[in-house]
């Protein structure tokens, strides 16, 4: 049994969790939450200077760990392999990595200053470097969230103020889509193990962790695309939005249903896309994750939110149709969950077969 956790701990979260070899993100998730409720931010520091200590890190370094602000995450890791577990593929390296640059980064022992050679940085370690850091600044607003169950940050602001650069952004956002995509699973409850994962979570809390979360990548997203869209003009224009939907491949109309497809360019900027597919009457709704909107690459969606996207099959097409195209944003909203069949991921991909039915901007 841990000495971590109070016996009224143990009843709630159960014992400290140990992570087997060939571990899974969502595992590593489970343990993030445990010690979240388990731990404080001071044992996170203990954790990482004795997970050093066994490995010989010197004196010095300790010294400039301890006086680091590193995220919490970073404690628990270094404890769960102090304890002789194991981390996901890639996660040790990424831990590892995040402590060298906290030790790069703190002021120099006068006692241990010596002159070193210039050591060349690649432009790829830099990006790394950078994201790494920026990264770890976020991960310290999401321990502010676990400690007061609120947060009142302005991450648009935030990556305003840092002049974060459209690589690392899109790093940014790529980092925090399999958490946003985990917690929206364990919000709707139909994963029985992230469901028991999250089980010490009130559902309010647990729904503004996803916001925070979802707008982690939106504002990435779309600084993105702001900062690339604000470089200095090149000679070569931007591609208008006919040209961009160009190879969209679509059906104009269905005579069957009784329908006529939206024109194409209504697509680009979109904040959701009603579709139809007329061969397996399949219904799609697709919603935009960024403030961006949506776009087309050839003759597939992007910038759409995979996990609230969805696409079901209609029993009675000639009812449910026609209420779409009349329906306002707020009865929209409840349409899909009223149709009483099988939901799966939309993928995106628009054909010959497919009626566009409505762009809400």
């Amino acid at each position: 049994m841990s000495k971590l956790a109070s016996a009224t701990d143990l009843k709630h979260v159960g014992s400290e969790p140990i992570l087997a070899e060939g571990c899974s993100e969502t595992e590593l998730a489970r343990a993030f939450n445990w010690y979240n409720y388990v731990c404080t931010s001071d044992q996170a520091n203990e954790f990482v200077l004795t997970y050093l200590k066994s490995i010989k890190y010197s004196k010095s370094d300790l010294k400039k760990i301890n006086k680091a602000n590193l995220p919490n995450s970073i404690g628990w890791m270094c404890r769960i392999l102090s304890q002789g577990g194991h981390l996901p593929d890639g996660y040790q390296k990424r831990m590892e990595d995040r402590i060298r640059d906290a030790i790069k980064q703190a002021e120099p022992d006068p006692e241990d200053v010596t002159e070193e050679p210039k050591v060349v940085v690649s432009i790829q370690e830099r990006v790394r470097d950078k994201t790494a850091e920026l990264i770890g600044d976020l991960e310290n607003q999401l321990d502010v969230f676990f400690k007061t169950g609120k947060l009142s940050f302005d991450v648009t602001a935030w990556m305003r103020q840092k002049d974060i650069k459209p690589a690392i952004s899109q790093k940014i956002a790529d980092y925090y889509k399999p958490l946003y995509s985990e917690l929206y699973d364990a919000v709707q409850g139909n994963d029985s193990e992230l469901k028991e994962s999250y089980s010490h979570w009130k559902k309010a809390q647990l729904k503004t962790y996803l916001e925070i979360v979802r707008g982690f990548i939106a504002a990435a997203e779309g600084r993105a695309v702001i900062t690339r869209a604000s470089r200095k003009p090149r000679k070569k224009k931007e591609k208008p939005i006919s040209v961009i939907v160009a190879k969209m491949k679509f059906k104009e109309e269905d005579k069957e249903f009784n329908l006529k497809s939206i024109k194409v360019t209504e697509i680009v900027g979109a904040q959701q896309l009603w579709v139809f597919n007329t061969k397996y009457r399949k219904l799609s709704v697709y919603n935009a994750i960024g403030h961006s909107g949506l776009s087309v690459k050839g003759t597939t969606l992007t910038g759409f939110d995979e996990k609230t996207s969805v696409s079901k099959t209609l029993r009675k097409p000639e009812v449910t149709l026609p209420t779409i195209q009349t329906a306002g944003k707020v009865a929209l909203r409840k349409l899909m969950d009223n149709i009483k069949a099988k939901a799966n991921e939309a993928n995106g991909r628009i054909n010959n077969d497919v009626i566009l039915l409505k762009a809400i901007k």
